[in-house]
């Protein structure tokens, strides 16, 4: 089989809670990627999608094929200080679609004749490209890659937003909630086996700007149980977070008003 030398998976992992409108919640999860080989070569610490593209990388910039194979081809964007943008999906297309086929807006492509084509990824107006080289066949075709299974990480870092739906039924009005206790419940392990009982990893208070954060989770599955401070008009919610695939997971938790 021919792959290319490396692939960089860039994920954004959006968790939503379970039933959110019901138990009042609106959770959402922005994350860094399952890190590839050389991912994080020209240094700097991994940036949100909501980060702007200064620049992007496509590897390998060259690549053999036999016709018939496929191949991935794994882009990085950066931002301006060169640190990687995770979550951001590239937009593909190919000199030749006759020679090679991009097959897959995850940069899958496949060698259809012999002759050469460039692919090009590009995110935001900014743009790279590899050059393929399509060979006379010499083993039989490949078949497509499978996706990448997702990596539940060992430990990462929480951060966590409480605020109270503002009265009405439009649900995306919302202000901030300070004082607000946070309880993180650990209730199945990374392979999603249940807990003896639940573990409760830490209680964070939340600060002036409905904002707390605890650095190096045990991975697994939680809940996550938010109780406003006293003479608050707004519930008490409870919310689930499966097992995070990513390093930095930062949830938004919004509480109902009490009727």
């Amino acid at each position: 089989m021919h792959y290319s030398s490396s692939k960089v998976l860039a994920m954004l992992v959006t968790i939503l809670a379970a039933g959110a409108l019901a138990c009042g919640s609106d959770a959402s999860v922005l994350t860094d990627a399952q890190k590839a080989a050389g991912e994080t070569a020209g240094g700097g610490s991994p940036t949100t999608t909501t980060s702007t593209v200064a620049s992007l990388t496509v590897t390998p910039h060259t690549l053999t094929l036999p016709v018939g194979n496929y191949a991935t081809i794994g882009v990085i964007p950066r931002d301006a200080s060169g640190a990687p943008i995770f979550g951001r999906k590239a937009t593909w297309r190919t000199s030749d679609a006759s020679i090679v086929e991009v097959v897959s807006d995850t940069g899958a492509i496949k060698a259809k004749a012999i002759g050469t084509a460039t692919v090009y990824a590009s995110v935001d107006g900014k743009e790279d490209a590899a050059t393929i080289t399509v060979t006379a066949a010499s083993v039989s075709p490949t078949t497509p890659p499978p996706p990448a299974a997702p990596v539940i990480v060992s430990a990462f870092d929480f951060s966590v937003t409480t605020r109270g739906a503002l009265a009405g039924t439009d649900t995306s009005h919302s202000e901030i909630v300070a004082g607000t206790k946070v309880t993180l419940n650990r209730i199945k392990s990374i392979t999603g086996e249940a807990l003896t009982s639940a573990v409760t990893v830490a209680t964070l208070t939340t600060d002036a700007n409905g904002a707390a954060t605890l650095a190096n989770v045990p991975g697994g599955y939680y809940q996550i149980t938010a109780t406003p401070p006293a003479g608050s008009p707004y519930l008490a919610t409870t919310v689930s977070l499966g097992a995070p695939t990513s390093s930095v997971v930062v949830y938004r938790l919004v509480m109902r008003r009490t009727p």
